[in-house]
């Protein structure tokens, strides 16, 4: 059965219904550097913090209830602390500090004071900081960002002149924010891939969308390079373990991803090395009570 990647629709690595709230919100992006938050943050309008300590040995990611956040204003989820700051803050890598407190699971429902817009994938709105604000009161949240240096491949063009052969660009009209159902919009609008034994198709609402998904193929993280700007198809397939040894199997004879990337999308895979922000707890308490 194939495999649907859904990049950016909300909550989890390749998807979490992140809010960009409020009809005059503004989604940051954590491709770019995070922005200093200023004391007028959002905040719920109410809140229930609640601690859930018999699943603290026994949950695995997924959560068993993931963050999720609705266009009404609704944000619930059943995750570590440290899955909760990870969907507030949206860092490029894993949330850093080794508090025990981090690795306890809580049960969270609060609303907003009405409707929002959702961001999509990868920013940071107005429901994210309403769960900034609701970290720091409850559970004394402080954090910091630190930049720091990786290896990264750099998704290029291999050629200026022409798009690859299976590289189209598409112009969806996108409805404002981002969709509860990522299949009530039209292509493009969201990032769905599907991944079948190396055959790689779909739409993808960025080229940087596409280079994360790369990243698990890849060894390493992939940054977009291309200059491309807007929503593309696309279609191709390699052997997922052409870079790394732990991808899945895929049909025999595929090519490698450095070869599928070149012939079918015209992109080409380049080492360097970028900064990007590390997040780090410097402090953290058990919730205050409800």
């Amino acid at each position: 059965m194939p495999k649907l990647t859904v990049i950016g629709c909300g909550v989890v690595m390749l998807g979490i219904l992140s809010d960009a709230g409020g009809p005059t919100a503004v989604a940051q992006s954590s491709s770019d550097a995070p922005q200093a938050l200023s004391e007028e943050r959002p905040s719920f309008e109410v809140a229930s913090v609640k601690a859930a300590p018999e699943l603290r040995n026994a949950l695995n990611y997924p959560a068993p209830r993931t963050p999720r956040a609705l266009s009404t204003g609704q944000f619930d989820a059943t995750a570590t602390l440290r899955v909760l700051i990870a969907w507030a803050y949206h860092p490029e890598s894993a949330v850093e500090g080794s508090f025990r407190e981090l690795d306890d699971v809580f049960t969270v429902t609060a609303k907003a004071a009405g409707p929002v817009l959702l961001a999509g994938p990868y920013e940071v709105g107005p429901i994210n900081l309403m769960v900034q604000s609701l970290l720091a009161e409850r559970f004394k949240l402080r954090v910091r960002w630190e930049p720091r240096t990786f290896q990264v491949y750099l998704l290029r063009r291999t050629s200026t002149e022409q798009l690859g052969r299976n590289l189209k660009r598409i112009a969806p009209t996108c409805p404002p924010g981002h969709p509860e159902k990522v299949r009530d919009v039209p292509a493009g609008c969201v990032s769905l891939v599907s991944i079948d034994k190396g055959q790689v198709k779909g739409q993808v609402r960025s080229v940087a969308d596409f280079a994360r998904l790369l990243s698990t193929f890849a060894g390493r993280r992939v940054v977009d390079d291309t200059g491309l700007v807007g929503a593309f198809e696309l279609t191709t397939a390699f052997n997922p373990q052409s870079e790394v040894a732990h991808g899945p199997r895929a049909e025999e004879n595929l090519p490698s991803l450095r070869d599928a990337l070149q012939y079918d999308l015209g992109f080409k895979l380049q080492p360097d090395r970028r900064d990007f922000p590390v997040l780090i707890v410097e402090h953290v308490e058990q919730p205050t009570e409800n």
